[in-house]
């Protein structure tokens, strides 16, 4: 509230408003670490664990910086209201939790950019054919793509389809035991079956597809443009310098829709959630461009606030969080430009890189 201190315990999961004579207490305490046991202040914050009597668990050893520490020890362990070992009533709570969230009025699954619009061919799958033996061995992180080399918007639909689309239809389990689904159905996991993350499209080189940014409507299976002011030399300045992304033909940036989440699940241990829901559809991508014989490649160093502004969602609650890429390449690790300066610096045998 306004003009009030607020003091977070993040270990505990608890939250204290200061009054002035506690404020003052830590305070002094901070300049002159000397617990008096006389004091009620004193005893009254050991009592609610803000002064410890030993140091053996406050994570001293954590080897991030304090804000990496925050989010993951104050979201570990949440609490319950209660536990639960009876099953049925675990379901039924569950339920009941979902019907409330209903009531209350979910953000719209799906999403749609304003743009225009373009379709995709209808998505065969057939190309995906192989043994997943195979396709895990084949897969690899490449950084070498020839940038004379285009895909076919065919591949692009299947390869976004595969990843992103909406796969499995309508949940028909649920549906012919009368229940009502707050969930989209797509190849990976995802929290809730919400499907937060949404894909833009960085369309560099591909077949009866103008060069640009575009969102796609997995409901739709089309393509919305979001700009037509786009060249691939951008690329490697918005991932930091990542250059060789520059000759990609196709690349999604992964953002998420954080208000899908807390609209469902309140507490930001479920911020948890988005990062595991990207991690799973990068795998997702990355396979399926191996089944089809493309390279694929991927990262997380990126200019947040730069590509957040390219995708017009800045200053929202939808952010930028990963971003892959896929075209045609040698199967190479290093691309060329970075395999030429490392032989330049004429490097010994075993440098680590």
């Amino acid at each position: 509230m306004k003009g009030e201190v607020l003091l977070w315990d993040y270990g505990n999961h608890q939250q204290f408003f200061l009054e002035d004579d506690y404020l003052q207490r830590l305070l002094s305490f901070v300049r002159d670490p000397v617990f008096q046991p006389e004091n009620p202040i004193d005893q009254h914050l050991l009592q609610e664990k803000i002064f410890v009597e030993n140091l053996e668990n406050t994570h001293e050893k954590w080897g991030w910086d304090v804000i990496s520490q925050i989010f993951h020890v104050g979201t570990k362990d949440i609490p319950l209201a209660h536990s639960c070992d009876d099953f049925g009533q675990f379901i039924t709570e569950y339920v009941q939790f979902c019907e409330e969230q209903a009531k209350n009025g979910l953000v719209d699954l799906n999403t749609e950019k304003e743009g225009e619009i373009y379709t995709l061919p209808t998505p065969s799958l057939n190309v995906l054919d192989k043994t997943l033996g195979e396709v895990l061995q084949n897969r690899m992180t490449s950084r070498f793509f020839d940038r004379e080399k285009s895909l076919t918007l065919d591949e692009v639909s299947c390869l976004l389809y595969a990843t992103f689309g909406q796969i499995h239809g309508s949940w028909k389990e649920f549906e012919s035991l009368g229940l009502q689904t707050l969930a989209l159905r797509k190849s990976s996991p995802s929290a809730g079956g919400l499907h937060a993350t949404e894909a833009y499209i960085v369309a560099s080189n591909i077949e009866g597809l103008p060069r640009g940014i575009y969102h796609y409507r997995s409901h739709q299976h089309v393509l919305s443009l979001i700009s037509s002011d786009w060249n691939p030399a951008q690329l490697g300045s918005l991932l930091a310098g990542q250059a060789f992304a520059e000759d990609l033909p196709l690349g999604v940036f992964m953002t998420s829709r954080f208000e899908k989440l807390w609209e469902k699940y309140r507490h930001s241990r479920n911020y948890r959630l988005a990062l595991l829901d990207v991690g799973h559809l990068s795998q997702t991508f990355h396979l399926c461009a191996t089944a089809m014989g493309l390279e694929s490649w991927l990262t997380g160093i990126f200019l947040d606030t730069d590509i957040n502004r390219l995708l017009k969602i800045d200053n929202t609650s939808e952010q930028m969080l990963f971003f892959v890429g896929a075209g045609r390449g040698n199967r190479q690790f290093l691309d060329t430009k970075t395999l030429a300066f490392l032989k330049s610096q004429e490097l010994q045998e075993n440098k680590i890189i």
